[in-house]
């Protein structure tokens, strides 16, 4: 894999573009840079997002010590969030599922440039995507299971989110979130991410994010209260 020059985003954990043997290109980051922290949080992000019905690009994990990376799949053709685009969003259900994944998580960092629109069908129709949940707390296991049920008081948010709109979506994720609290699956999708960066602590942290979905529809009624105060 080799590396094509760095991604212009803020709070994008020294992230760049690369190419595989093959030719698809993704954007990656590499723990020599951004430690295992992000790692974590986005491995385990991207399969709860499977799980809960957030559109995320395809993701993957390369390499080993220094060059282990986090893979995110390139998104051609997409263009960041602005409220004026927002009566062009055609998947708003997945879009309010992207609150629930932030509540979950304790994903403070959802600003613009962490929302692509891509278009389809012309520029009339958009598809909203999540990207980068590495700044997660989820990803500092000790920090995260001493969080609680608290979500983000002051996340750094887009300006402009469709609150309203994205509330059938977002409760509908937290009703799936909530049925795979304590799962195998879960306990699986833990274990796989902590042991990707080595990470011992799988037990306490499925106990913690397990508790928070159980609480799902708590977490995201808060957070959209909080949300909602957002200009």
């Amino acid at each position: 894999m080799s590396d094509h020059g760095p991604v212009d985003v803020d709070h994008s954990s020294e992230a760049v573009f690369a190419i595989d043997g093959d030719g698809r290109r993704w954007v990656r980051k590499k723990m020599l840079f951004t430690g295992w922290q992000p790692i974590l949080a986005e491995s385990l992000g991207w399969l709860i997002s499977r799980e809960i019905g957030v559109r995320a690009p395809v993701g993957a994990v390369c390499g080993s010590g220094d060059e282990l990376s986090w893979l995110s799949a390139y998104v051609p053709h997409a263009l960041h969030w602005q409220r004026n685009y927002v009566h062009f969003v055609r998947n708003i259900d997945e879009f309010g599922a992207m609150l629930t994944l932030d509540a979950l998580l304790y994903n403070a960092d959802r600003h613009a440039k962490n929302i692509l629109l891509v278009p389809e069908q012309g520029e009339e129709e958009l598809i909203a995507w999540s990207i980068d949940v590495g700044n997660a707390l989820v990803g500092h296991p000790q920090d995260f299971m001493e969080l609680g049920l608290r979500v983000p008081e002051k996340p750094n948010s887009a300006r402009g989110l469709p609150i309203d709109l994205m509330r059938v979506g977002a409760f509908a994720a937290a009703q799936q979130a909530s049925k795979l609290a304590g799962t195998p699956r879960l306990e699986r999708y833990v274990a796989e991410a902590c042991a990707i960066v080595g990470e011992g602590t799988a037990p306490l942290l499925l106990e913690a994010i397990s508790r928070r979905m159980e609480r799902a529809g708590d977490l995201v009624e808060e957070y959209l209260k909080i949300l909602e105060g957002f200009p």
